[in-house]
């Protein structure tokens, strides 16, 4: 709820980007700082496996085997819904609390909201708003506004006379539980919100003070959690800026290229899903997509738009941009999927392509799908020097070089993708929106 406006983040990147004296380096190191934030999130991993050890021994093993589990699993979890779903349904199966509840802190609204429970109506759950302010008084919104504020823990070992959940079920029964806790959720940087945890008067379960003891551990695993899952966001953001803004600075360097780049992104997640490809994987994908041609930049504008046929000299100055394009992008070492595809997207399957004459299953599998779409797309759109196929004879093209330019495999893996989603990409991006 309270994640930034995609949107303005990206016109924002993009604008310090372009606006530079050096773009591309802009970007880069903008990629290194956020590998940097990735790091961070490793440490945090790390940081959970060294306090494993410090699990009071009074669990009892099985328990305590399944709450290590469920505490790496969150710690290891990207998308916010599942973190959340992950802590408030663990919490409960692990320790069989009969209510269990997660609410967090919205910078937007400034308030303490519901997110997640188990054993209340989820819609009245959802609706609640509290403001921090709140301390004084003996509600529950005032126990969740004075454990947030404080950061401290609340432990109710018997009922009050205020029902912990104000609400009615029917017109003579409310929701009452015996005993409850409230404890807040922080890592070192950011306070994040509270969790509940609560027993019925007829439950087995009985809260001691060694529960407060696991919540409190666990709370900070969940603190862990929520940083590792923001910084992830962050990073994936970035990359979606990045994916834009290169293809922007490419396309207008070449004027016969308008679209190119953001039709090329779509036949490669085309082909990704075909693929079952992961989130990584396609995210690489991608971005090597996007930055196939950036050695482009290199290239003289009279050569790139030049109408007429190139002489073997300027086609050989073209042909460096592969090379060019995997130097310029060089410091991102720790993606060399993503460097190899974008040196040997002209590679070709008999070994005949540049800039090594890789050959076959040489050709890493990334630079292979690029190699395709790319080839695909020029076929059917006008360039200076040749006027665009049918989608019916690229298709032929393509069933025809299957085995010497392309890989056969992933050739008839493309022509399964319809006409009517081809038809669909042109239309779409004809003005290389993304």
């Amino acid at each position: 709820k309270s994640a930034p406006n995609t949107e303005s983040w990206f016109e924002k990147t993009r604008k310090k980007a372009l606006n530079s004296k050096e773009p591309i380096q802009y970007l880069l190191d903008q990629l290194y700082y956020s590998e940097r934030e990735n790091e961070k999130s490793k440490e945090n991993l790390q940081l959970y496996k060294t306090r494993e050890g410090e699990l009071p021994v009074i669990l009892k093993e099985d328990t305590a085997r399944k709450f290590v589990t469920l505490v790496r699993t969150l710690i290891l979890e990207r998308n916010h819904d599942k973190l959340f779903d992950n802590i408030v349904n663990g919490l409960h199966k692990v320790f069989k609390y009969d209510r269990v509840g997660l609410m967090l802190y919205n910078e937007n609204t400034k308030k303490i909201e519901g997110i997640k429970s188990i054993g209340l109506p989820g819609p009245y759950y959802k609706n609640l708003h509290i403001d921090p302010s709140e301390i004084s008084g003996k509600k529950m919104r005032n126990y969740v506004a004075r454990c947030f504020s404080k950061q401290k823990t609340i432990f109710i070992k018997k009922r009050t006379d205020e029902p912990l959940y104000n609400i009615r079920l029917n017109e003579s029964k409310k929701i009452y539980s015996p005993q409850y806790a409230l404890v807040p959720i922080s890592s070192k940087k950011k306070i994040y919100g509270v969790f509940t945890i609560a027993t019925l008067a007829d439950s087995a379960v009985f809260l001691t003070a060694n529960d407060i003891v696991f919540m409190e551990f666990f709370s900070n695993q969940i603190g862990i959690a929520l940083e590792n899952s923001e910084l992830n966001s962050k990073i994936e953001k970035f990359y979606r800026s990045l994916i834009a803004t290169f293809s922007n600075m490419v396309e207008f360097r070449d004027e016969s290229t308008g679209g190119h780049c953001a039709r090329l992104i779509s036949y490669v997640r085309l082909m990704a899903d075909k693929l079952n490809f992961n989130e990584t994987a396609i995210m690489e994908i991608e971005l090597a997509a996007t930055m196939h041609d950036i050695g482009k930049i290199c290239t003289p504008d009279a050569i790139l738009n030049k109408p007429g046929k190139l002489t073997p000299e300027e086609y050989n100055r073209i042909k460096k941009h592969a090379q060019r394009g995997s130097e310029i992008v060089s410091p991102l070492s720790d993606y060399k999927k993503v460097l190899e595809a974008i040196r040997y997207h002209h590679e070709k399957w008999d070994g005949t392509g540049y800039p090594d004459g890789l050959k076959g299953n040489q050709i890493p599998l990334h630079a292979r799908i690029i190699s395709l779409a790319d080839a695909f797309d020029v076929m059917i759109n006008n360039r200076p020097y040749k006027k665009a196929k049918s989608i019916k004879k690229a298709r032929y093209e393509v069933k025809k070089c299957a085995g010497s330019q392309f890989d056969p495999d992933l050739s008839g893996l493309f022509l399964t993708i319809s006409d009517n989603e081809i038809i669909a990409i042109q239309k779409n991006y004809e003005r290389g929106k993304l």
